[in-house]
């Protein structure tokens, strides 16, 4: 992480600090020389912790709220079956868990930073989500995380507690789950790439750098009412990521032909069950689909670029077995 002005010595409370970001970013924190509460199902015997079973009304405002700001990772992500989450269960605490942490931190914090996703923005025709993107979330995931979004707006609203919310693309580094990560084991175990993936852009951020932009956030009025979306930089096509994931592993890419049509007609015969009922079908779209992000919003309220470079993220990431 970059480091913070020097007169910033932030009390934090994190919520989800039992998870994968969460964890990192609660220890990241710490190193910045800020005071850091761990919020979580499974405290550790090291840290400040306080157990937190659920996202209910009464367990959030049992929370030692009164601080800084409150970096909100807790959340029901996604899962394959037969675990995938319900609609209903990605609202209960994606949408309203994060709405019962906003009205307890209410004029108990400076700030509450909800990590959201860009999920819930939803992808356009054209595949490009700018700042002013009209937000169409396409699944009960993004629909949550759009709703806890507003959710949390209101309940902050009038007071003197702000919101800021970071939309993260699809997050990659040692360890972590995802499109990314699914992508560097299929390259690692020498299976072909098809050919017309040079034709579907996205959009990633790597862990460190996705820490520090939430840090930045965290530690920056200036965010007060913004929803940001921070990435690695300008988006690669899926083939050139596959060909620096494979220079990074010291395999050779193995690419075999194919239409972008028939994939398309692959990726929506394997989801017509749903893309949640679907691993096959969620991981061919995740080739083929195209979601490029064009949103200079932390650059222009604070001048953020990301301070690791994609290739040495990709370094960090894949380096080692897989």
């Amino acid at each position: 992480m970059t480091d913070p002005p020097r007169s910033t010595a932030l009390r934090v409370v994190v919520t989800g600090a039992n998870g994968y970001l969460g964890g990192r970013f609660a220890n990241a924190a710490e190193a910045r020389g800020w005071t850091v509460v761990r919020c979580g199902r499974r405290p550790a015997a090291t840290g400040t912790w306080h157990r937190l079973a659920d996202l209910d009304a009464a367990s959030v405002r049992a929370m030692p709220l009164d601080c800084d700001v409150v970096v909100h990772f807790a959340a029901l992500a996604h899962r394959y079956p037969p675990k995938a989450p319900t609609s209903a269960e990605y609202r209960r605490v994606n949408a309203f868990g994060t709405q019962h942490l906003a009205e307890a931190a209410r004029g108990r914090a400076r700030a509450v930073v909800f990590v959201s996703s860009v999920a819930a923005v939803g992808i356009p025709a054209d595949g490009v989500i700018a700042a002013t993107t009209t937000a169409r979330p396409t699944t009960p995931y993004g629909e949550a995380k759009l709703l806890g979004e507003a959710l949390a707006r209101n309940a902050l609203d009038g007071s003197v507690t702000g919101l800021r919310v970071v939309r993260l693309p699809a997050v990659y580094g040692a360890g972590s789950p995802g499109a990314v990560g699914h992508l560097g084991r299929w390259v690692s175990r020498g299976l072909p790439v098809p050919s017309c993936c040079r034709e579907a852009r996205r959009s990633i951020v790597s862990v460190d750098n996705a820490l520090d932009a939430i840090a930045t956030v965290a530690a920056d009025a200036r965010f007060d009412g913004h929803a940001v979306l921070p990435t690695d930089g300008p988006a690669l096509d899926m083939l050139d990521l596959a060909g620096r994931i494979a220079r990074v592993l010291g395999v050779r890419l193995r690419v075999v032909p194919c239409p972008m049509a028939l994939m398309r007609v692959i990726a929506a015969a394997a989801s017509s069950v749903g893309q949640d009922k679907s691993p096959i079908g969620k991981a061919v779209a995740r080739l083929v689909e195209q979601s490029v992000i064009e949103d200079d919003s932390m650059a222009r309220l604070a001048g953020w670029r990301p301070p690791v470079s994609i290739d040495e993220s990709l370094a960090r990431a894949f380096r080692g077995p897989q």
